[in-house]
């Protein structure tokens, strides 16, 4: 029998009537629900128990018993969470997996659930590998992290917090939980820098602070080079390759590489006339820059080298030579021939072409296309004779010489 105010179908009540001769035993039973009682904070419940004869013929006789029953919390101790890595920090490599255990207990022999928290990691980007886990009284949930460039690179950084928590799941007591905090801490690596070089290999060319003047007309061929004292993986590049200023004049490079410990490219490049117009002298300097850089996953390392090219060219053929004006072919070997050794250098648009010797009549007596001719007169008597020279782009020098033995 219910006092007023109890609800049975709320509380659960297990009450059986039974009915027997004489002597009667009924089962009572009752699961506390604890979310009701926790919510109405009521602690004695006082319950009242009947018996009653039910023979018709007399009159019904009845006994009650009153039964108080009190509601005591279980025990209750909050749940602990720890790991088994020994300490706060961890110390990890790269190129190695991060390997270990996190237990949750419960001395109650509550369930618990453990879970790593990602609110300051995007843990599913890192690639790390925890599953949350429910279990009675203790739990253990592996963590692992399998450490690679991909990893360092997306998160930019080399010290990772990891907060995990267990948490008590008894909803008949005040929700509890603990929380562990295990950095994990990501060992740089040894690493030297790599080292570039460039050096010309056809022709070998003189320069000054590596800077390389080079006559138009000439190919030249550079080896770039570089070596990692650490044997990581190198890649080499040429930064200026798509420089569009440079473009035009056709830079080649046979480059860009990828290697395990040294890398090597090639650079060529010919000083073409067609690069210059007809007054200039002069194309560049070009600074190209060439860089190599390892591929070590934290703080990698890098090494640039450049050189400077500058073309040019010499300037319109003039009247700035001194020919001679008297030979002796007399077999003294003192001034035998005709020649002139100083004549103007060629440049890319004007060219030696001929040398002609005349008369004092106008008749050709010596022709040539050859810079270093000599005229030794042969068959000519002694007299003064003109000569005139031509170079392309319409050039012509003219003088005397007098022929005496």
């Amino acid at each position: 029998m219910l006092p007023p105010g109890f609800d049975n179908d709320t509380l659960g009540l297990g009450i059986v009537t039974t009915k027997a001769e004489g002597r009667v035993t009924a089962p009572f039973d009752w699961q506390l629900p604890c979310p009701l009682i926790t919510a109405t904070d009521q602690e004695f419940f006082p319950l009242q128990f009947l018996v009653r004869d039910i023979n018709k013929c007399l009159e019904i006789k009845t006994d009650t018993v009153l039964q108080v029953l009190r509601a005591v919390p279980l025990p209750d101790e909050p749940p602990i969470i720890s790991t088994d890595v020994g300490g706060d920090t961890l110390m990890a490599f790269f190129g190695t997996t991060v390997r270990f255990d996190v237990t949750g207990a419960d001395s109650d022999r509550d369930s618990v659930r453990v879970t790593l928290l990602d609110s300051t990691l995007d843990v599913d980007a890192l690639g790390m590998d925890f599953s949350t886990q429910v279990s009675t009284g203790e739990v253990t949930s592996p963590f692992e992290w399998e450490l690679d460039c991909s990893v360092q690179r997306l998160a930019d950084r080399n010290t990772y917090p990891l907060f995990f928590v267990v948490e008590q799941l008894n909803v008949c007591k005040e929700p509890m939980s603990d929380t562990v905090l295990q950095w994990v801490m990501i060992d740089s690596i040894p690493n030297d820098p790599p080292v570039v070089l460039i050096e010309p290999t056809a022709p070998t060319l003189p320069a000054v602070d590596n800077k390389y003047v080079i006559p138009f007309g000439q190919s030249v061929r550079w080896n770039v080079n570089g070596v990692d004292a650490n044997g990581d993986v190198v890649s080499l590049r040429f930064l200026d390759q798509d420089d569009p200023e440079l473009l035009p004049f056709q830079f080649n490079w046979s480059g860009n590489a990828e290697a395990v410990g040294a890398v090597s490219g090639e650079l060529t490049w010919t000083a073409l006339c067609n690069y210059i117009n007809v007054e200039e002298t002069e194309l560049g300097p070009f600074t190209l820059r060439f860089v190599i850089e390892d591929e070590v996953c934290l703080f990698p390392k890098q090494d640039t080298a450049t050189i400077t090219i500058q073309a040019f060219d010499n300037s319109l053929p003039g009247p700035d030579f001194q020919p001679v004006t008297i030979f002796t072919p007399n077999g003294d070997d003192v001034n035998e021939t005709f020649s002139i050794p100083d004549l103007p250098s060629d440049n890319c648009f004007s060219q030696f072409n001929n040398v002609s010797v005349f008369n004092r009549w106008g008749k050709k007596v010596f022709e040539s296309n050859q810079r270093t001719f000599e005229w030794d007169g042969a068959g000519e008597p002694d007299g003064v004779y003109y000569w005139t020279i031509q170079y392309s782009y319409d050039i012509t020098f003219k003088g005397w010489v007098t022929l005496y033995r």
